[in-house]
């Protein structure tokens, strides 16, 4: 099925890529004339990522993941993702980290290639990696795992984790 495709192969939204994928597959299954957009609306009950499995491209997120608005175009990256095998709960993180939130630091143009992405990401951060590592130590060592790493242009905690990606130019 094209939509569960789609949220399986372009995120890291655990469940709610899940649900994504089931709800597409659904529409497709019953011939609902619905676009994702629409689906959106009720997935966002369903799990905060819902809505942007469902979009399935680069985008800016906010609010509690119904507000989506589209990114540049990202470059040829190649990632090395890694989990620790540890689950961290979304709601033990966001509950860890108090609800201060880092200001919204998006940009404008694509980067060039996966060296610009890697030093415009690099000048961000994930204001919920904090929280995440109090609850689960072993995810600062798989970051630091993947810096050793040669050729990587820079590790981070992906969303509320665990999982932790590296980026590498080639």
């Amino acid at each position: 099925l094209t939509s569960w495709a789609r949220a399986t192969t372009h995120t890291l939204g655990g469940g709610s890529a899940d649900a994504a994928a089931t709800l597409g597959g659904l529409a497709e299954l019953w011939d609902l004339d619905i676009d994702d957009e629409e689906l959106a609306g009720p997935g966002v009950d369903l799990g905060a990522d819902v809505p942007v499995c469902l979009y399935g491209g680069p985008a800016y997120v906010s609010g509690i993941g119904e507000a989506i608005e589209a990114a540049p175009n990202l470059p040829e990256t190649h990632l090395v993702l890694a989990n620790p095998g540890k689950p961290v709960l979304t709601a033990a993180v966001y509950k860890a980290q108090g609800g201060r939130f880092t200001p919204p630091a998006r940009f404008a143009d694509a980067p060039a290639d996966a060296r610009a992405l890697a030093e415009l990401l690099a000048r961000r951060e994930n204001g919920l990696a904090r929280a995440a590592i109090e609850i689960e130590p072993v995810i600062a060592d798989v970051i630091a795992a993947l810096e050793d790493t040669q050729s990587c242009r820079l590790a981070r905690l992906c969303g509320s984790g665990p999982t932790c990606y590296g980026i590498f130019v080639d």
